[in-house]
């Protein structure tokens, strides 16, 4: 709990479809600012139904909603690497529009770090579009740095990859 700010595990029914809405929502003005429709990016979280979801949290993802006066306003997920036990992904990061730039999203990001960091990870990754130079740099000013950008055949834009290290809770 965080002020009248709380952040939980997502897990019932009506706490899907609220955030669903608020992907769509939050994702959806990044997908106008960008041009990616569901056609050119089907998989990107603007376009997130109740059954894509439910197939995403049936992977090994933690997603959290973060409800202001009992109203979801946001969300983080983290999973973990296939590949690596010591590094972790923060997905879905999102913040309604109208809730921007007042403190949740990095009140999501330190939740989700500090979920990352009680798993014993030691490197926490992203992706983002790397065009959107004023998230970059928001990442930046958390601690991230740039890693390697990719274009895959899929996307109609070229992806950012970014990590930092962290020191595992003990």
């Amino acid at each position: 709990m965080c002020g009248n700010r709380m952040i939980r595990r997502i897990q019932s029914e009506d706490e899907h479809f609220a955030l669903v809405r608020v992907m769509q929502r939050s994702f959806g003005t990044v997908a106008e600012q960008y041009g990616i429709t569901e056609g050119n990016a089907p998989t990107n979280p603007a376009f997130v139904t109740i059954e894509k979801l439910k197939a995403y949290l049936a992977k090994q993802v933690d997603l959290f909603g973060l409800f202001q006066e009992g109203e979801m306003i946001g969300c983080v997920a983290i999973e973990p690497s296939k590949n690596k036990s010591s590094v972790y992904y923060i997905e879905r990061l999102a913040v309604v529009p109208e809730k921007r730039h007042h403190g949740y999203g990095s009140t999501l990001m330190t939740y989700a770090m500090d979920r990352i960091k009680e798993k014993g990870a030691s490197t926490v990754s992203i992706g983002i579009i790397n065009e959107n130079i004023v998230l970059k740099e928001w990442y930046k000013t958390k601690g991230f740095k740039e890693t390697e950008c990719r274009r895959f055949n899929n996307l109609p834009f070229e992806v950012c990859f970014m990590s930092k290290e962290i020191v595992p809770k003990e």
